[in-house]
């Protein structure tokens, strides 16, 4: 049972992982995390094991967002 319970948590962080909005920089270097917070002026990704980072826009070349999350659910709603 342990085994089971340790595969599903691996699981899920592989796919947490792979639902990540990335942040390119203009010195190569490159964010994945979850954009929580944006502004005129910079954006603040949450970044797995490091925490919220903010970045000043000047520095940033590119954001790749992640759309399956970024889109409504269209699972019809469950009578209650």
């Amino acid at each position: 049972m342990r085994r089971v319970a340790i595969s599903i948590l691996a699981l899920g962080a592989l796919v947490a992982a792979a639902r990540a909005d990335t942040i390119l920089l203009t010195n190569g270097s490159k964010l994945e995390g979850t954009i929580v917070k944006e502004t005129a002026d910079q954006v603040v990704i949450l970044v797995r094991d490091v925490g919220k980072l903010n970045v000043d826009r000047r520095r940033i070349k590119e954001i790749q967002r992640d759309e399956r999350r970024a889109q409504p659910d269209s699972r019809p709603a469950r009578p209650g």
